[in-house]
């Protein structure tokens, strides 16, 4: 029994040992996971297991997919937990390691978040939103928006 509780944690109604094996990877299976993101991407995880009281058994980054073996409690779901991993350390990855040329050809880089009228801008309406969506060319972007129409006029 000794053995059993060694391994074993304990809650007001169950006795568990409940662990996950997470593999995920970047958009496109592309190789970003390299040096420098790899170190931050290893202490983000262990940040985000300590602060929700989950423990790491294993992680290992290669450069275009991850494995996370984490131990926690059944107080949440598996996709939860993985969740919680993947959104912080893709919005921490982001701001830190956000790439330095432009993210199209025909309209320059993205606008951070400073350039745009808080995280939930005002909703306008008539002549006011046609000037807005004027002065921001990013936002007409086909290569943005995710247009895949053939055959489609580009602003000039």
């Amino acid at each position: 029994m000794d053995d059993a509780g060694a391994r074993c944690a304990k809650n007001a109604g169950a006795v568990f040992s409940l662990t996950f094996h997470a593999v995920w990877c970047p958009k496109y299976r592309r190789p970003v996971l390299t040096a420098p993101v790899e170190a931050r991407l290893k202490e983000i995880i262990r940040e985000i297991a300590a602060n929700r009281e989950r423990t790491v058994h294993a992680l290992e980054v290669v450069p275009d997919h991850l494995h996370l073996f984490v131990e926690t409690d059944p107080r949440w779901a598996p996709a939860e937990i993985v969740g919680k991993f993947k959104a912080v350390s893709s919005r921490l990855l982001r701001q830190e390691f956000q790439p330095s040329g432009p993210a199209c050809r025909r309209c320059g880089p993205a606008p951070t978040s400073s350039q745009r009228s808080g995280p939930f801008p005002k909703l306008r309406s008539g002549a006011a939103a046609r000037r807005r969506r004027a002065s921001e060319p990013w936002r007409s972007c086909p290569t943005r928006s995710g247009s895949t129409r053939t055959g489609r006029k580009l602003r000039p």
